[in-house]
């Protein structure tokens, strides 16, 4: 029968103190430093290594089961243990693997460099700063010309064919009339340039009323008389259904143009934009014509008072005028080869 050690009482009243202490406070974190490290390796020592591969090899969708909370501190800490450590393997591979990649990577840009519409491209792994003094660019300014004022007030219509000469009118009228031949319309009528400037003018004045329906310009509650009297309803749906201003015949099989359709309208109008004398103060931005039909180089700007439609790179003065554009059209918008930067 084993024997029992009887405490004596002072021995306990020590043992107890004057009862101002917890047993709670020896679970704080001020007690850390008197961690029993020969506790703590003997759990390492029965730790299996080999339990790493298990948990590699373990679904991530696994992360997000509910685990039974392990009551037992000695399993517990083992189980914690093994996730650190797991997870500081998982953390070395991975860095491994991005180093391999960004190799990789680098090996190729080397060898296959993208073509880019014939701009020259530059890797940014590539790129390397220099220290060294900034030297200003030597920049040649002009001086404006001067301008030269009319003496009288020239009409809307007198300024729309500076943009718009009489030739343009006649080549629409031809192009047209050449497209209704090639898709064999029956009844057609030919066009000439009077009745094209009667159909530009219908389609300027529309632009201002902005009725719901274009038919609404001929029904009898809401005619437009300056629309009705001078072209027929059936009449401007046929001229706009066959309204051109190139032939199609002389599309090149790998054009790359997204506008060819309309680039003697547009070279025609930027050529007169040229043509002005620019003033001192000018300004670069960007402007939304207002389109939401079926385009490729259709354009969203979020924030602006119209996202949907083209977008068109303006150079304009203080005055309000238009000196060049450029239509924004992708990676085959037309840029001067003279002007284009290295693009990283």
């Amino acid at each position: 029968m084993a024997s029992h050690s009887i405490l004596a009482d002072d021995y306990i009243l020590e043992l107890l103190g004057d009862g101002t202490n917890s047993e709670l406070s020896d679970l704080s974190d001020e007690d850390d430093e008197y961690f029993q490290s020969s506790e703590f390796d003997c759990l390492m020592t029965n730790f299996d290594d080999g339990d790493f591969n298990l948990l590699l090899d373990e679904d991530d969708d696994k992360e997000n089961e509910i685990v039974p909370v392990n009551t037992d501190p000695v399993t517990r800490y083992q189980s914690q243990n093994r996730t650190s450590r797991s997870a500081t393997v998982a953390v070395d591979q991975s860095i491994d693997t991005e180093v391999e990649n960004i190799t990789v990577t680098n090996e190729m840009t080397e060898t296959n460099t993208p073509a880019t519409s014939s701009l020259a491209y530059i890797d940014k792994c590539n790129i390397r700063w220099k220290k060294q003094p900034f030297v200003p660019p030597k920049i040649t300014l002009k001086k404006p010309r001067d301008r030269l004022y009319p003496n009288s007030t020239p009409t809307p219509l007198d300024y729309f064919l500076k943009y718009f000469p009489e030739s343009e009118f006649e080549n629409m009228a031809n192009y047209t009339n050449t497209y209704a031949e090639q898709t064999g319309r029956l009844n057609w009528k030919p066009t000439n340039s009077k009745e094209m400037k009667i159909f530009v003018g219908i389609h300027l004045y529309m632009g201002v009323l902005n009725l719901p329906r274009i038919r609404m310009y001929w029904e009898q509650k809401s005619r437009i008389n300056t629309i009705a009297d001078n072209m027929t309803r059936n009449r401007f749906f046929e001229l706009r259904f066959n309204f051109h201003v190139i032939d199609n015949n002389t599309i090149p099989t790998n054009n790359t143009d997204r506008f060819i359709k309309v680039r003697p309208l547009y070279d025609l109008l930027k050529k007169r934009c040229n043509e002005l004398p620019v003033e001192k103060n000018i300004s670069v931005d960007e402007q939304m014509v207002p389109f939401k039909g079926k385009l490729s180089a259709k354009q969203y700007m979020r924030g602006k008072p119209n996202p949907w439609g083209i977008k068109l790179f303006l150079l304009c003065g203080e005055d309000g005028l238009v000196y060049n554009f450029i239509i924004y059209q992708g990676s085959t918008t037309e840029l001067n080869q003279d002007m284009q930067k290295n693009m990283v």
